[in-house]
């Protein structure tokens, strides 16, 4: 009975005293990496909102929106049609991810401590409307290609789940992500799906509320 009685008082000064505020809202940034077979696009800057409502067990039901602009990195990677000199091609790749995530990030708390920390794990599946803008030499002078693909979008990410004085919250997190894209030949048969990955460390401060 006393080691019970010892190990309820441990667990309740290393959990947090109070329990998780309803809302909380914020901005995130961090970046993005797509990875293709011929690395077609650099790396982006990743920009957002982000809101969150914490459930009764102790998870979060998050939703994310963000853009992430890319340039392009190797046009012949593209066409494959040999060597195309680089003045000819220009390009921009900007994606607008909506994303609906659920979050579990357990808070640990020292006696007296303001600040407490956890690890975090979280699983989302959204949509990733990619917007394509390639500027070719035609016959005619530069002329722009425009094209635009909602791809289905699933994640899985792991970080570090901090939180001051029950009020201020950031979260710094690693996601590996993966679209799914259909290739639509012009030629007769079935659409080609592709898998992309992407990598995207990321840095989100909130308030809560």
């Amino acid at each position: 009975m006393k080691c019970l009685l010892l190990l309820t008082a441990l667990l309740s000064g290393t959990a947090s005293a109070e329990s998780p505020k309803g809302w909380g809202i914020g901005l995130h940034t961090g970046a993005s990496i797509l990875k293709t077979s011929g690395a077609t696009w650099n790396a982006g800057p990743s920009l957002g909102i982000h809101a969150n409502k914490s459930l009764p067990s102790g998870a979060f039901l998050r939703f994310l929106l963000r853009v992430v602009p890319m340039s392009m990195d190797n046009a012949n990677a593209i066409w494959n049609q040999g060597a195309i000199s680089s003045d000819s091609l220009d390009g921009v790749l900007i994606r607008t991810q909506m994303l609906m995530a659920l979050r579990y990030a357990p808070e640990f708390q020292a006696p007296g401590a303001e600040l407490s920390l956890g690890p975090l794990l979280e699983g989302a599946i959204g949509v990733d409307v990619a917007k394509t803008h390639v500027d070719l030499a035609g016959p005619e002078g530069i002329e722009r290609i425009s094209t635009i693909e909602p791809l289905p979008a699933f994640h899985v990410a792991l970080g570090l789940h901090s939180v001051w004085r029950e009020s201020f919250a950031v979260d710094a997190s690693v996601a590996g992500q993966m679209l799914l894209s259909f290739d639509r030949g012009e030629r007769g048969g079935g659409d080609d799906l592709r898998v992309l990955f992407l990598l995207s460390p990321g840095l989100e401060f909130s308030g809560k509320f």
